[in-house]
């Protein structure tokens, strides 16, 4: 890449008519000198495309029928033209320096830099909650060994990223999955080094309606991520065989810590009678041993097994809140937010 290469940032939309133009607004703001914005409304039924053409030529305008989040990143990839590629929820911000820092020094063989982010109310309140919580020892070497022994690293939702166009052009096209920020997160290490940076590049809007994150304590929405979880593996197992990496799915989903974690806290929002809560404390036993081998602190995993046991034992009314404090940023009280920088600082995991 050049000194200074040109970014492209792409605003996949479906019906968020009210955060759209905050979204495109961020991206033209960019202080970074070669910057392009596509927008790709995909199949909208509000008054997003109205909002979308208003910005004129200022940004290129795609328009399709409906097919989901993953195929209008593709589509607006396959239209952009720049080396580094940025992936801009309707429903985000991005600082005014993000492309700037994106595109600034750029390694050899680095398929996609990751950033932090910070959390924002459905109505654009910024919270002193800023995330992920990288460990300071987060190497490019130790991403791809974690994903592939643990099927996860730490790593941000879509607008926290910014990817190689030759990584992408790899992969398209995309894998059919709901999430392209997993999708395409999972499969980065695989074919180039993941850099990370603890600057933070944008805000992430938590309103409800995210994918991973949520404002309500619901075994359904917990049950979809687990969903997405399994087509994630298969996706990654199947390019795993591509390039010859010795990759086991199913083995590495028993053993990853926040999928057995999102298990428990399902059964136990669920559990009725003696058989389910004899289901609760068989996984909880399950999770406790994937948190043994989980790479992260002792002190951590006192921690972690604390809060994964507390959620089993606890009852359901008390179990909801602990569960709430670990999966809902804006319930948290300010002490364990406290803790949980405290982790940041001395290079733990959140």
């Amino acid at each position: 890449m050049t000194s200074s290469p040109g970014v492209s940032i792409i605003i996949p939309n479906y019906n968020y008519e009210r955060f759209i133009a905050e979204a495109i607004d961020s991206a033209l703001a960019q202080t970074h000198p070669d910057v392009e914005v596509i927008v790709v409304d995909d199949g909208s039924t509000d008054g997003s495309r109205a909002v979308v053409e208003g910005y004129g030529d200022r940004v290129t305008a795609i328009f399709q029928a409906n097919a989901g989040q993953t195929r209008a990143c593709e589509a607006g990839f396959l239209r952009s033209r720049h080396p580094i590629v940025v992936f801009l929820d309707s429903d985000d911000r991005l600082v005014p320096e993000a492309a700037a820092m994106a595109a600034r020094d750029w390694p050899p063989g680095c398929s996609k830099k990751q950033f932090r982010l910070q959390t924002l109310t459905g109505d654009g309140l910024a919270i002193e909650h800023h995330w992920p919580k990288y460990s300071r020892t987060l190497a490019p070497d130790a991403v791809k060994k974690e994903l592939l022994r643990t099927g996860y690293y730490q790593c941000p939702p879509t607008t926290g990223n910014a990817f190689a166009r030759p990584f992408l052009a790899q992969v398209v096209p995309f894998a059919q999955h709901p999430h392209v920020d997993a999708l395409l997160n999972t499969l980065a290490p695989l074919y180039g080094d993941v850099v990370t940076s603890q600057a933070v590049i944008g805000f992430y809007r938590l309103h409800g309606n995210n994918n991973f994150s949520t404002d309500r304590v619901e075994a359904a929405r917990f049950a979809k991520q687990l969903a997405a979880d399994d087509a994630r593996i298969a996706i990654m197992a199947a390019h795993c065989r591509k390039l010859g990496i010795p990759f086991d799915g199913e083995r590495t989903l028993d053993k990853l810590l926040p999928y057995r974690e999102l298990q428990l806290v399902i059964a136990k929002l669920e559990a009725g009678g003696l058989g389910d809560l004899l289901g609760v404390w068989r996984l909880l036993w399950q999770t406790l041993a994937a948190g043994l081998a989980y790479p992260q602190t002792t002190w951590h995993k006192l921690i972690r097994g604390l809060w994964i046991s507390a959620v089993a034992l606890a009852p359901r009314r008390v179990a909801v809140g602990l569960i709430g404090m670990r999966y809902l940023p804006t319930s948290r009280p300010p002490l364990i937010e406290t803790i949980a920088n405290a982790f940041r600082r001395q290079g733990m995991a959140s």
